[in-house]
């Protein structure tokens, strides 16, 4: 019986072990096709007002300030730069609920943000980090209010300003007709666009020199798979072919994960943010 059982354990050790060299050895680099497919915008959104929005009028002088000589010496592109360079740091202990406060609501700064989207807000351990968080820490500190940082699906983020359980979208987010159907935006604090990624090996775009010929490209590749983070903007790109199979996922670095074994053919998205992924990926890999 001994015997029989240590065969059986053997066997399921060597298909476990099978089982995992085989998803290694599908593992593979991934290269960003360096062609700027769109032209965005990324600004602040917080909820329609009747009375001239007064939060609004406050964020867009910060902006101003921040796109100018500084605040505390601080501006948005020494924020740039400290990602570029690796000397980012993150914000420190920040409340998650008006509630960690012990103050009322109207003494709070409520942030509503997406934590997955380099360089803009991402998580180290338990403190969030990024540009965008960087920034909300100023302006609560400009009006005098405490910092609350409400980490929630991109999706959800437009509804919670809104409906006013946050005061401010804080998250990579490209100004819109349709979002300003239902939010105000901020002065515009970043010009964005949208790339893809692909596998080291793949070559369908090597002769690629517009976004027109990626396009082209795009729309020949039948029945392809394609993804990108629900809600952003490579999503809304990525609808446009209808031959592709498209998915949506919560951030760029599961959708570049998900490339790299394999799983997806293309993906989609912020091309610091999906720049930033690829390399870490490709350095996981090396």
């Amino acid at each position: 019986m001994k015997k029989v059982l240590l065969a059986v354990v053997s066997a399921l050790l060597i298909a476990a072990i099978a089982v995992s060299m085989a998803a290694c050895a599908k593992s593979e680099k991934v290269k960003v096709i360096n062609i700027d497919l769109t032209d965005e915008e990324y600004g602040f959104c917080v909820a329609k007002s009747d009375d001239g929005n007064s939060l609004l009028n406050s964020i867009n002088d910060i902006i101003a300030q921040l796109k100018g000589d500084g605040i505390d010496g601080v501006t948005i592109d020494s924020l740039f730069d400290a990602e570029v360079n690796g000397t980012a740091k993150n914000i420190g202990e920040v409340a998650t609920t008006v509630a960690d406060t012990g103050k009322d609501r109207s003494e709070c700064f409520v942030v509503a943000t997406n934590s997955g989207f380099k360089p803009f807000e991402y998580k180290e351990g338990a403190y969030f980090a990024g540009i965008d968080m960087h920034i909300a820490k100023i302006v609560a500190a400009e009006l005098d209010k405490t910092l609350v940082i409400l980490d929630m699906n991109f999706d959800s983020i437009v509804a919670n300003v809104q409906n006013g359980t946050a005061d401010i979208g804080m998250a990579g987010m490209t100004i819109t007709a349709d979002k300003e159907e239902n939010v105000q935006f901020s002065t515009p604090y970043y010009n964005a666009s949208q790339q893809i990624a692909v596998l080291e090996s793949n070559t369908d775009f090597d002769n690629c020199k517009t976004r027109e010929d990626v396009a082209e490209v795009l729309r020949g590749l039948e029945g392809k798979k394609i993804q990108a983070a629900a809600g952003y903007t490579g999503y809304d790109y990525a609808e446009q072919f209808t031959n592709l199979k498209l998915t949506a996922q919560e951030d760029i670095g599961t959708s570049v994960r998900e490339l790299s074994n394999g799983k997806t053919d293309i993906v989609v998205g912020d091309k610091y943010t999906i720049n930033e992924m690829v390399k870490a990926l490709n350095a996981d890999l090396s």
